[in-house]
């Protein structure tokens, strides 16, 4: 394990953190403690933990804020500069071991909205909530639900985060779908790819097929079905009768060059061939292994 020289004013920002290690010893090392199940000594151990992991965050911004350097002028995003400096702004910040403070300069001027150089810095949430206990709320909401997500955080001590909050804050972290689906879609295409085709092939289970997309035996076949009663299916009748395909499966690659002078659309390569046929493209249910030729042609 590597070892990291620190200096004596660094340390004094530490001092409640090794408070506590010392207390987490002395419980350890104490007669109640060696009484004690594994199951409580685990318990015990997490609690306090967690408290010493608080510390430690809470030791490393008192350094940051000892060590910001003062500055005659700050730029806001607005383009105009800040001149007036303001010492010990505070701001409580919520992490997954629990509150802690972080305290920075603030620069501002008459009519201006203050601004906070080390928040940048650090990428602080313009809330309370950090980055972490995001992290670990929107982990429980996928899964479940904004109760069973304020409840897990509850049992797990540390950070805390209200129902309300929790669901502002998924709304948050949801915002930047919309803009990723509204961007082009463009294939980034490497040098020597130009000629290149992206073939995509795709088998599902209950995919609605057009019938001008089914083979001729198939859409004879659906033609004639009939329901046997008018009101109800019977046993084992579908309701739906023009689908394909029983499992899933995806497929994606690019074939062969095509020669110069071939149609891009009729999947020729280089040396003439077919890289697919009418049955290999078919959805339909295909029984057997697939033929070796099949796959020769992907990369």
């Amino acid at each position: 394990m590597r070892s990291y020289a620190i200096t004596a004013a660094a340390i004094e920002h530490y001092a409640d953190a090794l408070a506590q290690f010392d207390h987490l010893l002395g419980r350890l090392g104490g007669k109640e403690a060696q009484r004690a199940s594994h199951g409580e000594v685990e318990a015990m151990v997490q609690a306090e933990g967690s408290e010493l992991l608080r510390r430690l965050i809470q030791g490393h911004l008192d350094q940051r804020w000892s060590e910001e350097p003062p500055r005659a002028r700050v730029v806001g995003a607005d383009g105009i500069a800040r001149t007036q400096r303001r010492e010990g702004c505070k701001r409580r910040l919520e992490t997954r071991f629990g509150e802690v403070v972080v305290t920075r300069r603030g620069y501002g001027g008459r009519g201006l909205e203050s601004v906070f150089p080390l928040d940048a810095e650090l990428n602080l949430p313009p809330d309370k909530y950090s980055h972490g206990l995001r992290q670990v709320v929107l982990q429980e909401v996928v899964g479940g639900s904004f109760d069973e997500a304020v409840e897990h955080l509850a049992r797990a001590g540390g950070g805390q985060m209200a129902k309300r909050q929790a669901e502002e804050v998924a709304v948050h972290l949801s915002q930047d779908f919309d803009a990723f689906y509204a961007q082009p879609l463009t294939l980034p295409q490497a040098r020597g790819d130009e000629r290149k085709l992206l073939v995509i092939g795709a088998d599902g289970k209950g995919i609605v097929m057009h019938p001008n997309g089914l083979r001729e035996a198939i859409r004879r076949a659906m033609e004639r079905a009939e329901h046997k009663q008018h009101t109800r299916l019977s046993p084992g009748e579908n309701e739906e009768p023009l689908v394909a395909g029983h499992g899933g499966l995806g497929l994606r690659g690019r074939a062969l060059p095509a020669h110069p002078g071939a149609d891009p659309r009729s999947g020729a390569t280089e040396r003439g061939e077919a890289a697919t046929t009418p049955e290999q493209t078919h959805l339909g249910p295909r029984r057997g292994r697939p033929r070796d030729g099949l796959n020769a042609n992907w990369e």
